[in-house]
């Protein structure tokens, strides 16, 4: 009689600890502020100065892309005299990776 192995499901650590080895790649992020739409006449009397108005309030929280998965919220902070992000809520760990 064939012996049945049992299968025990993966965590999340686990996966990670078997990617230690890819801890020296980079992954470019990309932070959307938000998104919109415009007509093309529009698009076409933009000029510097304008303003677009984007759907989000201020204070809501930024999305956070790797390769285009949403994989965080944040929120904006300022670091001396740079901007930085406090990440807020990681939305599904198994897309980071």
């Amino acid at each position: 009689m064939a012996r049945k192995s049992a299968v025990v499901p993966l965590t999340f650590e686990d996966v990670i600890g078997d990617l230690i080895f890819f801890k020296e790649l980079v992954v470019p992020l990309s932070i959307e502020l938000g998104r919109t739409v415009v007509d093309i006449q529009t698009f076409l009397d933009l000029e510097p100065g304008s303003i677009i108005e984007l759907p989000k309030s201020a204070g809501e929280t930024l999305d956070v892309y790797a390769r285009n998965y949403l994989i965080m919220k944040a929120e904006v902070t300022v670091i001396e005299d740079s901007f930085g992000l406090r990440i807020t809520e990681i939305t599904n760990p198994w897309k980071r990776i």
